[in-house]
């Protein structure tokens, strides 16, 4: 009986020790990005009422087991922007060293008429690293279409509405209204100069 308890009291003691280890060994070192995009959004002329400002985007990753943020559609990860608004993609967190590519462009379904799309691609490249610290260090590097770095990632929209301002149009009401009025009063000065001229 005794001897059973002290091998209970060993085990316990065992536990005790190797729990903080096994903590420890458990934690994971990690390293974080957040993508930002900008959207521009530009009116020429009057934008109607109710018109659509809002564009939609998505995250594409090129490698299977890269790294994508929450709520994510298996390789892809699509998100909303209104007007000219900046937003940040993310976070995307990662727990090893490696390098990751993904495609960030703008997603139309269907354009539609009056309306510029940015057409512009953006490649982006993470490159996660060992620190001295025993930590991860995260680089990221982003490419346009043409192949140039750039130091943010930027998408240009556009609308153009009708011009306005005292434009005649043909079949607007108000316009023959206007001439009528001309017309009556341009007869009434010539039937007075008429009048004028006769002789006495």
């Amino acid at each position: 009986m005794k001897m059973e308890i002290k091998k209970l009291i060993l085990c316990a003691a065992v536990s005790l020790i190797l729990l903080p280890a096994e903590e420890v060994l458990g934690a994971e070192q990690t390293a974080s990005v957040m993508i930002p995009v900008v959207q521009q959004f530009e009116t020429r002329n009057k934008l109607p009422d109710k018109r659509n400002q809002t564009f939609r985007y998505e995250l594409i990753r090129e490698e299977q087991d890269a790294p994508m943020p929450d709520e994510s559609d298996g390789d892809r990860y699509v998100f909303d922007m209104k007007g000219s608004e900046k937003n940040e993609v993310g976070p995307i967190t990662y727990t090893r060293t490696g390098i990751w590519h993904y495609t960030l462009k703008q997603s139309v379904q269907k354009e539609e008429k009056g309306y510029d799309y940015d057409k512009q691609t953006y490649e982006i490249s993470v490159y996660v690293e060992n620190l001295t610290d025993g930590g991860l260090g995260v680089q990221m590097i982003v490419v346009n279409r043409e192949g140039n770095k750039v130091n943010e990632i930027r998408f240009k929209n556009g609308y153009t509405g009708e011009k306005t301002g005292n434009v005649a149009r043909t079949g607007d009401m108000s316009d023959i209204g206007l001439w009528i009025i001309l017309l009556a009063v341009s007869g009434v000065v010539a039937g007075k100069a008429v009048h004028k001229k006769r002789p006495a």
